[in-house]
């Protein structure tokens, strides 16, 4: 049930309805309604009446009878229009342009489309030697911030579009069959970062972490890429750490708790 601990009183009916919303965002694969009865604490005639007033929003859907209940359409596109006001380039863009110049390296923050990886935004540090970043089609599971939001998908999701991208050895590295991105990807998500070395080309290097989204939105990832020459071991543990604060911060300018 909500905590709600404002000045006013809170209204019984939208309380329940926002608690159905908060779990709903937290189960990818839907619930059932007594799932969701049962965990509201509801009578299923009661939860039943407010998830239908949600689906008449469009807050809520119901791919089928009997199918289980997900978060609907009109509430995700409420989430996106929030986030083309407050997202990288409202009130990230600053965060993002100091960190590369912190680091003096390429900064890239991406969504995951389907089996796409879509640039939010790239910062570009210019220098002798230095990275690009390149969005071929069939690149995402060879660049770091690309593993980190696959490993972020649940499970069943994660595997079904790894068995659809077309592996090739990008680089000398590259994972070039499903079971060994599988294994690659299982391992991202128990560690909670990506470390890419000769993956998507030669001599070059990544390393990502996933960023939280308000409003129920997919996470997005920040990633780094920089020559091999530049990436000890030392450095990697330093980048890793200062990708999680930069989140941290991202996070935190989202309004995300």
């Amino acid at each position: 049930m909500s905590d709600f601990t404002g000045a006013g009183r809170s209204i019984q009916a939208v309380d329940r309805a926002v608690d159905i919303l908060r779990i709903l965002a937290g189960q990818p694969e839907g619930m059932t309604l007594s799932e969701l009865s049962e965990r509201v604490g509801l009578k299923p005639q009661t939860a039943q009446s407010l998830v239908r007033t949600l689906q008449m929003h469009g807050w809520v859907a119901q791919p089928g009878r009997g199918r289980p209940y997900l978060l609907g359409p009109d509430f995700v596109g409420l989430a996106d229009r929030w986030l083309r006001g407050h997202g990288p380039e409202g009130s990230i863009r600053g965060i993002l342009h100091a960190f590369s110049v912190r680091l003096r390296e390429y900064v890239l923050l991406a969504e995951l489309r389907g089996a796409s990886l879509i640039p939010l935004h790239e910062e570009q540090f210019e220098q002798p030697l230095m990275v690009r970043g390149e969005f071929g089609a069939g690149s995402i599971y060879a660049m770091a911030t690309g593993k980190m939001l696959l490993a972020s998908l649940p499970v069943a999701t994660r595997e079904a579009i790894v068995r659809e991208l077309p592996l090739q050895a990008r680089g000398p590295n590259a994972a070039t069959s499903a079971e060994a991105l599988l294994a690659q990807l299982a391992q991202i998500a128990r560690q909670g970062y990506a470390v890419c070395r000769g993956e998507n080309a030669a001599h070059i290097c990544a390393l990502a972490v996933v960023v939280r989204r308000p409003l129920c939105s997919p996470p997005v990832a920040l990633g780094i890429s920089l020559p091999e020459v530049r990436l000890t071991a030392e450095k990697e543990k330093e980048l890793l750490r200062q990708l999680k604060t930069v989140s941290k911060e991202i996070e935190t300018a989202w309004g995300v708790a």
